[in-house]
């Protein structure tokens, strides 16, 4: 966590309020303490709480703990490989203030990192769904922009290194992929609310 904090910190443009928040278990005493000690060296905030069901939920959680233009969710275990990234996140920005990004990763495989507006996140009312212990929220949004923006997915020019570890409560895989299938009619519903609040057109999307 250490080194995926600085890697971000030590590559910013200096251009743009940068503040980064970590979400600590309560039974997690040493990243507790680890955030403390950090906090005297950059604008960080660590919000302490007993785990949560999902990964989204506990991310929506540190939106509404920091509100900001943007939000970046990275894991513990990424490393920043672009000098200037805030300011290619900015950039973006002054293109479409309510759009949705993604960072380059491919190392070791492709893994998806998004980067939310604020005004993406007011209208949709969370970063990430609640439903998933693991994985799937990040396609989950993807889809759902496609849906909702009838536009394909965008990268920003900035990437990321995944040092992948064990994906912790990763079980019942089968159950899970057939949910995302089940759900997506509500990803359908969801386009739609997402695009009338945006002032878009109301997409053409397939019911079934």
């Amino acid at each position: 966590m250490v080194a995926a904090l600085h890697s971000f910190k030590n590559q910013e443009s200096k251009k743009h309020e940068v503040v980064y928040g970590v979400a600590c278990d309560a039974d997690d005493p040493e990243t507790i303490g680890t955030c403390e000690i950090l906090k005297a060296r950059m604008p960080l905030c660590h919000h302490v709480l007993e785990r949560t069901p999902s990964l989204g939920g506990r991310v929506n959680m540190l939106a509404e703990f920091m509100p900001a233009d943007v939000y970046c969710s990275v894991a513990d275990d990424t490393l920043c490989m672009t000098q200037d990234w805030d300011e290619k996140i900015a950039e973006a920005y002054a293109l479409n203030d309510a759009g949705v990004w993604w960072w380059h990763n491919h190392y070791p495989e492709p893994v998806l990192y998004a980067i939310v507006s604020e005004k993406w996140r007011k209208a949709t009312g969370r970063i990430f769904t609640e439903h998933f212990p693991y994985w799937f929220d990040d396609i989950w949004l993807l889809e759902l922009w496609v849906l909702a923006t009838e536009t394909p997915f965008q990268y920003i020019e900035a990437r990321i290194a995944d040092h992948p570890r064990n994906t912790m409560r990763m079980r019942d895989l089968a159950f899970w992929h057939e949910f995302w299938h089940f759900t997506r009619p509500q990803r359908i519903k969801d386009a739609k609310a997402v695009a009338a609040a945006l002032g878009l057109r109301e997409p053409v999307c397939a019911d079934i």
